[in-house]
C-alpha cells in the first residue's frame, strides 16, 4: 500500500503505512527502506538516512537500502558518501541500473569525466532505453570534447524520450 501511496504522491500517508509494516515486522529491511525513499521524497534527508541505516543494520546485503542512502546523500551533495553507497549496491547487484547512472553523475560532477562515461556506458549495457544515461553519457562526452559522440549520445537520449510520448 505505500509504494502506490509514494507513487501517487502522498509522502505523508505513505510513511503511515510504512510505519503500520514496521510495527507488525521492526526486521523488515525493505518496509525501513521503502519509508526513507519516501522521507527522501519529501526532502527530510536525516530521516531517510536513518530509515536506510536502519535497513542496512538489519540486512547490510539490501542493495535498495544502500542506493537510497546514497541518492539521498547526492541530494545532500555529500558526493564522496554518495559514491561508496553506490559502490556497495553495485557489490551486491552489479545489474542495478540507476546505481551506475548516478555514480555517473557524481563523477561527472567531481569532474571525473572519463570514470563517468564508463559508468553511464554500464548503465546503457543494462538498460538501452535509459534516456537519462543516454543524455548524461552525452554531457560527460562533451566535456572531454569528444563532439561527435556527445551529440549521438544526446540525439539518442532525444529520441528515447520521444518514444514515451507515442
Amino acid at each position: 500500500m505505500g509504494d502506490i501511496l509514494r507513487q501517487l504522491h502522498m509522502q505523508e500517508e505513505a510513511v503511515e503505512a510504512y510505519n503500520r509494516c514496521i510495527e507488525q515486522d521492526p526486521g523488515d529491511a525493505l518496509a525501513w527502506t521503502s519509508r526513507g525513499a519516501a522521507f527522501r521524497d519529501m526532502e527530510k534527508g536525516a530521516l531517510a538516512l536513518h530509515c536506510f541505516d536502519r535497513a542496512i543494520e538489519i540486512n547490510a546485503d539490501c542493495s535498495a537500502a544502500w542506493y537510497g542512502k546514497g541518492i539521498t546523500l547526492r541530494n545532500m551533495r555529500r558526493l564522496k558518501s554518495a559514491f561508496k553507497c553506490f559502490e556497495r549496491a553495485l557489490q551486491i547487484d552489479p545489474g542495478n541500473t540507476g546505481a551506475w547512472e548516478n555514480q555517473g553523475w557524481v563523477l561527472h560532477i567531481q569532474g571525473e569525466y572519463e570514470e563517468a562515461v564508463c559508468a553511464y556506458r554500464k548503465a546503457i549495457d543494462l538498460d538501452m532505453l535509459d534516456a537519462d544515461a543516454w543524455h548524461n553519457l552525452g554531457l560527460s562526452l562533451k566535456a572531454l570534447d569528444r563532439y561527435p559522440e556527445a551529440d549521438e549520445a544526446l540525439l539518442t537520449a532525444q529520441e528515447l524520450r520521444s518514444l514515451r510520448y507515442l
